[in-house]
């Protein structure tokens, strides 16, 4: 029997900041709190990428996967 996998914090941002969304992934978080991350910003060309910017903060979710 082999120990259960580790648990980890996540930075979510813009689609995956919805639970149904990271749900249809086969993501299903025990814990979950608001976040920001300064110095990014979201760039979507065609999809959501985060790019250092010094004057942006992307806000999101973090949360526990495995």
């Amino acid at each position: 029997m082999g120990m259960p996998p580790a648990s980890v914090w996540t930075f979510f941002y813009g689609s995956f900041i919805h639970l149904d969304v990271l749900k249809k992934v086969g993501v299903v978080p025990k814990e979950v709190e608001v976040a920001t991350l300064d110095g990014f910003d979201i760039r979507i060309r065609p999809l959501a990428n985060l790019v250092p910017s010094s004057e942006h903060r992307v806000y999101g979710i973090v949360a526990t996967t495995t």
